[in-house]
């Protein structure tokens, strides 16, 4: 449940249903291979097609944590998604620092909070969306949070995927100066398969 007041980001249920059907999103999730779609390990991509469909063009900074590689990335479809953003995204693996179009990656570290904060002043921090693919500890999780977040504008959008029920309260723990939502599927297809949805208070 949400702790930082009554907050339903976008009208999104806890536990919502899946949609019936493959909406444009999971299209673009099963032609670049990447595992956020239902058919390839996550039930994410109903999420994020409720949240943006109807404001794809409004998106134009995006910044994931996490790489694959450079064929099969999340990022490409993060681009045709999102038509007018640029995309960037960090990871601690060089040889899948690439630059493409639209999209840009960076090497550093999630926990390197001085290379993170120099990599905002670079990109800049009107982000509109930040993706953070988790599958690290929690403390590693909310230490990129607690760097990046701040930084940010006011109305920007911080995902964290891939948490166990464990993990979610470990980290909602750290957020009770924000807005959050932690949103799954009434059928999970994993117990990673959560998504923290976090804003800033608006004072």
């Amino acid at each position: 449940m949400n702790k930082g007041g009554s907050f339903n980001l976008f009208n999104l249920n806890p536990f919502s249903e899946v949609q019936k059907g493959i909406n444009k999103l999971t299209k673009l999730a099963l032609k670049y291979k990447t595992n956020k779609t239902p058919q390839l390990g996550h039930s994410y991509i109903d999420f994020y097609y409720d949240m943006f469909s109807d404001k794809t063009g409004d998106v134009k900074k995006v910044l994931q944590i996490g790489l694959g590689d450079k064929e099969k990335n999340s990022l490409y479809f993060w681009q045709d998604f999102f038509p007018e953003a640029k995309v960037y995204g960090i990871g601690n693996n060089e040889k899948y620092v690439f630059k493409r179009n639209r999209i840009q990656t960076f090497l550093c570290g999630r926990t390197n909070s001085s290379g993170l904060k120099n990599l905002i002043d670079k990109i800049g921090s009107d982000i509109d969306l930040v993706i953070d693919e988790g599958i690290r500890s929690p403390n590693d999780i909310t230490s990129s949070f607690q760097t990046i977040m701040p930084l940010l504008k006011k109305d920007a959008i911080y995902v964290i995927e891939n948490t166990d029920g464990q993990q979610a309260t470990a980290i909602t723990d750290n957020l009770k100066n924000y807005n959050y939502n932690v949103i799954r599927h009434h059928k999970m297809i994993s117990r990673y398969d959560r998504l923290i949805v976090v804003k800033n208070k608006i004072a």
